[in-house]
């Protein structure tokens, strides 16, 4: 008797989950910046800068870009700006933890609050959400086969789909960016970054990746009014990527890290803004395995023993992309001045919920959009606007959907637009797109190993075997230690024959 066995990889999520964290502090206002009369508005957002997984921890360590616009104190109420930078660390404990273990984690800011501590200082404090998942690669070695003419086999096709690994990739991006002809920026008072486009493809052990990340820069002239740039600046990188195939799906995400902005006047009715930032990609390519395991067996000859293994298999009924486009009417509150330009529109989609439901897939969740916008008024030159907006859709699957399956779903912002509808309103457009899949998993115990001794008591003779409900072949061939074909033979039966309650069916034991 010999043994044949195959490997498969298993992917075991060891853990996933969100960990809250803080960063706090105090921002002191430049020696060479007046003192502050009002505070227009604080703006945070944070980045990781270190992922650490050692045996039962991890280290998560980041930093929060703070922008300050205010108001100073004096006869001329001109807007100002601070610059600051908190600092974030949490780590998160648990006895599964081993250093060999993958490690994703991503940040995102839930709320910022702030209080004027005097003319010179300003608490802040940003509470972050870190989203964590932690997941291990293990070989299974499983029996594929069995090489002896007196054993029957019965085999099972398993289908595993998996994380099969996880990289991140730095790279760094540097522009030096003109303003339009006669509008030269003597004062720089705050920048925004984001990612705008993004698109990939899969070479043989390389990633391609194309986009671009927009600009924003809201700054005043040398007469004191304000006016802001938007921009794009494109990029292409080429990373390896071990054992990434020709065309393969990646789930890619991009965070943007270390920021710096300059203002350089090249003349004197020009001038531009160099710009740098740190991007990390993270790229997380799915692995599906197909192989075929003996799911039972018998030796006519032989007394045999099975090893199993636990194995939860995991494979995709379906794959979500879809795309939609929300619409928002969104009014200043009474009271706050008018609109006369909007600086910049952000919208951060958020699902709150998903379920499985007859086939389809019903998606809840909310937009926070956020409008920054100037006007006219000399003591409020900036005001913002915020809303919640929900929305819920019911998606088609490309494939079969059960209530009970597991779904893994992210919503992006992929484009945004605005519309000033008058002095008190805007309208915005979010083209929102949500990705995902939904995922079938069973628990199988699989034969990994099989020890056969000689078989005592061999028996001979004719046994005569009336056939009970839920019978099968391999059921009553099994029970007498001896091969299907036999019975066939024994009982002048074609390969279809199914067994049927009551029948007799003549059973050689020799």
């Amino acid at each position: 008797m010999e043994i044949e066995k195959k490997s498969i990889n298993i992917v075991k999520t060891v853990y996933e989950g969100d960990v809250k964290s803080s960063a706090e502090g105090s921002i002191i206002v430049p020696d060479a910046k007046p003192d502050i009369l009002k505070v227009c508005e604080v703006t945070a957002e944070p980045y990781l800068l270190e992922k650490q997984i050692e045996d039962g921890k991890i280290t998560l360590k980041g930093k929060v870009r703070i922008n300050i616009l205010y108001i100073p104190e004096g006869e001329e109420k001109k807007l100002e700006s601070i610059n600051g930078c908190l600092e974030f660390c949490e780590t998160l404990k648990r006895s599964e933890f081993k250093e060999d273990m993958t490690l994703c984690a991503f940040c995102d800011a839930e709320k910022v609050s702030y209080k004027v501590l005097n003319s010179r200082k300003i608490g802040v404090e940003t509470k972050i959400l870190i989203s964590v998942s932690v997941f291990l690669n293990e070989q299974k070695e499983l029996v594929s086969g069995i090489l002896s003419d007196n054993v029957q086999t019965k085999s099972k096709e398993l289908s595993m789909t998996g994380t099969q690994q996880y990289d991140e990739f730095d790279f760094c991006v540097n522009e030096e960016i003109d303003f339009p002809k006669g509008k030269k920026a003597a004062h720089l008072l705050k920048a925004d970054m984001c990612m705008l486009s993004k698109e990939s493809r899969a070479l043989d052990g390389k990633l391609v990746i194309k986009g671009a990340i927009g600009v924003c820069v809201l700054y005043s002239d040398a007469q004191g009014k304000y006016n802001h740039l938007d921009c794009e600046i494109p990029f292409t990188e080429v990373f390896d990527v071990g054992g990434l195939k020709e065309d393969e799906e990646c789930e890619i995400s991009y965070e943007i890290g270390e920021t710096a902005y300059e203002l350089v006047n090249a003349a004197e009715d020009t001038s531009s803004i160099k710009v740098s930032a740190d991007i990390t990609v993270g790229v997380k390519t799915d692995n599906t395995e197909n192989i075929s395991v003996v799911s039972d067996c018998y030796f006519t000859d032989l007394d045999c023993r099975f090893s199993y293994e636990d194995v939860k298999m995991q494979s995709v009924a379906a794959q979500i992309n879809f795309s939609a486009v929300l619409k928002q009417l969104l009014e200043k509150e009474e009271g706050t001045p008018d609109i006369s330009g909007v600086y910049r529109v952000q919208a951060k989609p958020v699902i709150t919920s998903s379920k499985a439901q007859n086939g389809k897939l019903d998606v809840s969740g909310k937009v926070l959009i956020y409008v920054l916008y100037m006007t006219d008024d000399e003591e409020n030159p900036i005001a913002s606007i915020k809303e919640e907006v929900p929305f819920n859709y019911i998606i088609d699957c490309d494939g079969p959907v059960a209530d009970d399956n597991k779904i893994v779903l992210s919503v992006e912002c992929e484009h945004i637009s605005y519309i000033i509808n008058s002095k008190d309103a805007v309208e915005v457009r979010c083209g929102l797109t949500i990705r995902g899949k939904i995922i079938n998993i069973l628990n199988e115990s699989i034969i990994s190993d099989i020890e056969a001794e000689p078989r005592e008591n061999n028996k001979n003779g004719i046994v005569v075997y009336f056939v009970k409900e839920g019978d099968s072949l391999w059921d009553i061939a099994k029970h007498y230690r001896i091969k299907t074909d036999k019975i066939f033979a024994s009982n002048n039966l074609d390969s279809g024959y199914v067994p049927k309650k009551g029948e007799k069916l003549i059973i050689p034991l020799s």
